[in-house]
């Protein structure tokens, strides 16, 4: 019997394909908004709480910025000649902090200060091939670490193929495992862990010797309030402008301005929410456009097949079968515009993008979700058709004939 309905539904499928396509392609509309935009909101509020999780929200960054950009003009500056040139020690002494200031901004704001400078260090593992491997310097480093694959590479650093090897004026012994300045004379075990990331990580002190000013950018000062209450945040703003005031007036020729990355991203995430509601409130009333169409198409069907619904109870069809019928043929029609929708619009999620500063990726847990919609749209439609059917009186229709 069931077989035999889904054979009948087929084939009113196939009779009516252009308005039952039309249909489809309705529902393939609504479900590609829906699920662009429902990813594009759960993304962005996995995270912000992300963000929270890290305490991030209590997090202030210092950017520096060198005032006399006219150091780095080609006349002045050649990075691979300079890179080429015998490392001097303390070279360039105008550093924009030191562990002094820093012990200095832990004084006066109650945070914790972390000091980081990222060098790049790029190296040509053949005369066609070019890699860039990551140095880090950190305050509060007791010990040296490096990836087993920076190891590899450290004893190359200073042949032909590197291409600037003041980058990493080291020697590494294998042997001892330690790390030794060409500069300094520095010397510090190293810890060799198996990090996927070919990096090593300095002592913060290791780098002031062999400051340089091309390194401004990659230079990065955080203030963390992890254990200020939040209803101590009114007195964090004051705070981080007498580390301005104070970092300003020690090194007269950068310039710093305050960054909370927090703050940052909601204010431009704000109106990406705002978006996505208001795309998710269209694509709602796009559906709700649809139910309105199917429950009138399919009232509309009902009245012009009635002969046709009075003569099959009168041979025996049962009325539970003819609902049966009609819900499956209003599903067929949902479910087509479900695949159709969440298919084109997970092939865009596949390869990603970003939409203010939120990197939007495909969310299968949403795809799964969205799979109850043609269900409940299906049977919100075929509600008023079942009340209709159940009603339907065949002799009463077939006398009136």
């Amino acid at each position: 019997m069931y077989k035999y309905i889904i054979y009948k539904v087929v084939h009113k499928l196939k009779k009516s394909k252009f308005l039952y396509g039309f249909m489809t392609l309705q529902f393939m509309v609504g479900f590609f908004i829906l699920n662009i935009f429902l990813t594009i909101s759960i993304t962005s509020e996995n995270d912000y709480t992300r963000m929270l999780k890290n305490g991030l929200d209590k997090e202030y960054g210092i950017i520096i910025n060198l005032k006399n950009k006219d150091i780095f003009s080609p006349e002045k500056f050649n990075l691979l000649k300079w890179g080429k040139d015998k490392p001097t020690p303390n070279e360039y002494t105008n550093i924009p902090f030191d562990l002094e200031d820093i012990s200095h901004i832990e004084e006066i704001t109650g945070g914790s200060v972390k000091a980081e400078v990222k060098i790049f260090i790029n190296y040509l593992s053949n005369e066609t091939e070019s890699k860039r491997y990551t140095l880090y310097y950190r305050n509060n480093v007791e010990n040296i670490s490096m990836s087993i694959k920076f190891t590899d590479i450290s004893t190359k650093i200073k042949s032909k193929y590197a291409l600037n090897p003041r980058d990493f004026p080291y020697i590494y012994d294998t042997l001892t495992q330690t790390l030794v300045s060409d500069i300094t004379g520095y010397k510090m075990k190293v810890n060799i862990n198996n990090m996927d990331d070919v990096e090593a990580i300095l002592p913060l002190e290791w780098y002031l010797p062999v400051f340089h000013y091309k390194d401004i950018n990659n230079m990065k000062l955080t203030i963390s309030f992890q254990n200020i209450d939040n209803n101590q945040f009114s007195d964090l703003n004051q705070k981080m402008q007498d580390v301005k005031e104070y970092l300003t007036g020690k090194h007269e020729d950068y310039e710093y301005s305050i960054d909370n990355a927090f703050f940052d991203y909601m204010r431009q995430v704000n109106t990406l929410k705002e978006n996505s509601i208001i795309f998710n409130l269209i694509a709602i009333i796009f559906f709700s456009i649809i139910l309105i169409g199917l429950i009138g198409l399919f009232l509309l069907f009902m009245e012009r097949r009635k002969k046709e619904l009075a003569i099959g109870i009168s041979l025996g069809a049962r009325k539970i079968h003819l609902m049966c019928e009609v819900y499956l043929e209003i599903l067929m029609i949902a479910l087509s515009g479900y695949f159709l929708g969440v298919v084109i619009s997970s092939v865009l999620l596949l390869k990603g993008f970003s939409y203010a500063t939120v990197v939007v990726q495909f969310n299968y847990i949403i795809s799964q979700i969205l799979i109850i919609i043609p269900f409940a749209i299906s049977f919100l439609a075929v509600l008023p058709t079942v009340y209709m059917i159940k009603k339907l009186e065949p002799m009463e229709i077939l006398r009136n004939l």
